[in-house]
């Protein structure tokens, strides 16, 4: 080769060299570049398994007061129902208890109307009783027959003992 071509050869490889070298800066730019974002990749990623694991701790935090608040939610529902069927239980038996006393005040009702009945019956008979009876003793007939031998009771008037020979007269003493 000639110096001409040596010269172009060296002009070339000079301007090669100037081209690879700046190719290398370019390549060293981008290997930073590159790095930069791989670390910037690194701590995105660590940031997403935090952010993932925090969700996770969150998600079985919710799930397990969820539980909770289910289990609270049951036993109130049960306390809710017990007492529901202890007051209808109290209910019940006042319901019973009430109707029980209605049936005893009907039947004291009922007893007191037929003693009511019973009385003015007998209070009617007896009423009859009476008059009869006090029609028939207040004959003189009667109360002579009952009662004559009994002297203090009868004060005989002065003409009866006359006509059964008594002796004195009406108008003796």
């Amino acid at each position: 080769m000639n110096e001409r071509e040596d010269a172009a050869c060296c002009a070339m490889v000079a301007d090669l060299r100037a081209v690879v070298a700046g190719h290398a800066d370019d390549i060293r730019q981008i290997r930073g570049a590159l790095d930069t974002v791989e670390g910037g990749l690194q701590s995105l990623t660590r940031e997403v398994a935090v952010v993932r694991a925090e969700g996770q701790a969150r998600a079985q935090a919710t799930a397990a007061a969820l539980d909770r608040l289910g289990g609270q939610i049951t036993e109130l529902t049960r306390q809710i129902a017990s007492q529901t069927g202890a007051q209808e239980e109290r209910n019940r038996l006042a319901q019973a208890a009430l109707l029980s006393e209605q049936q005893r005040g009907a039947q004291a009702a009922t007893r007191l109307t037929l003693l009511r009945r019973r009385l003015a019956a007998l209070s009617m008979v007896l009423t009859v009783l009476a008059a009869i009876g006090g029609t028939l003793l207040s004959s003189q007939t009667w109360d002579d027959w009952v009662f004559g031998n009994v002297r203090f009771l009868h004060h005989t008037p002065g003409w009866a003992q006359a006509m059964q020979g008594g002796g004195h007269a009406v108008g003796d003493h």
